[in-house]
């Protein structure tokens, strides 16, 4: 199985794996799996992704596409920790998000 990431930087040919690593709960369980990090500079928006299973002659058997949405990471803006004195209570993050949904 293999799947197109050139849309988010990648490999156009990368393998996806069956063997409880790589992302992979579970090995032997036909559920293919690759983990990748999008870059922090990747063009936010709608990517698509192409995924190819070959059976065992290394013929196409079957093709997806699956639609990958990047949006705005939510941002830690301020943090109060460990306050003076012995209400500790007063503690708190202070989260932003600059993208489109909530």
């Amino acid at each position: 199985v293999k799947i197109d990431l050139s849309s988010v930087g990648d490999s156009s040919n990368q393998t996806m794996y069956d063997d409880g690593t790589h992302g992979d709960g579970t090995s032997g369980d036909y559920i293919y799996s690759y983990e990748v990090t999008v870059a922090t500079n990747a063009t936010l928006g709608m990517k698509y992704l192409t995924v190819t299973a070959y059976d065992s002659g290394d013929h196409v058997s079957n093709t997806e596409d699956i639609n990958l949405l990047i949006e705005s990471p939510v941002k830690i803006n301020e943090i109060m920790y460990d306050p003076e004195g012995a209400n500790t209570g007063n503690q708190w993050i202070e989260l932003y998000n600059d993208g489109s949904r909530s």
